[in-house]
């Protein structure tokens, strides 16, 4: 299967080449469809294709109002052969607008109160050495992504807020998201990311 940028907001275009494991044999002339425009408004791109026919397989519409984002595809979720935790979390941040449900968080807001400040490297160094609460998102206190949570990521946060350092990697400060990096850590708990 091929990906495309759909332009507005769900982008597979990364995931071209991905193995498809069809679970039943024959023909696919009834997994062909045209991406058109419905009256659910005119934002409507190619998702998905083909990879040996060229045929559109998968079409994502952003709709107006009142009506909600869809996704439309001609093949079992199932049988995508690359990493579907992440395309069902792409597909999930395309329909709600944001990330999925309980998974967001900002990187550097060890205090899950929304912002990075001064604050959340205090609450940080408590946890580090001084027997504080640690809380419930690791992936917020890893605030130099390094997949630990340890002084590098104190004095990144102040380098940060006080001397010109680079901004927390993604999902920066300020913008909710999941974490792109692979690593031991999770965010088990987040609240100030819907």
């Amino acid at each position: 299967m091929n990906g495309f940028d759909t332009g507005f907001g769900l982008d597979t275009s990364d995931l071209s080449g991905t193995a498809y494991n069809q679970a039943a044999a024959g023909n696919d002339y009834t997994d062909q469809f045209n991406v058109l425009a419905g009256a659910a408004g005119p934002n409507a791109g190619l998702l998905w294709s083909d990879a040996v026919a060229g045929y559109g397989t998968g079409a994502f519409y952003a709709t107006d109002d009142p009506f909600g984002n869809t996704i439309s595809q001609s093949w079992e979720f199932g049988g995508f052969g690359g990493d579907q935790v992440d395309l069902a979390a792409r597909y999930i941040a395309a329909m709600c607008g944001g990330a999925p449900p309980g998974t967001g968080f900002q990187r550097g807001d060890a205090n899950g109160d929304g912002s990075f400040n001064i604050a959340d490297l205090i609450f940080l160094l408590a946890a580090l050495f001084s027997g504080g609460p640690g809380g419930d998102c690791g992936d917020a206190n890893d605030v130099n992504d390094d997949g630990n949570i340890n002084i590098a990521d104190a004095i990144n946060g102040l380098a940060a807020l006080f001397s010109g350092g680079p901004t927390p990697p993604d999902p920066s400060p300020g913008a909710c998201g999941t974490d792109p990096t692979d690593d031991a850590l999770d965010c088990a708990s987040y609240i100030a990311c819907p």
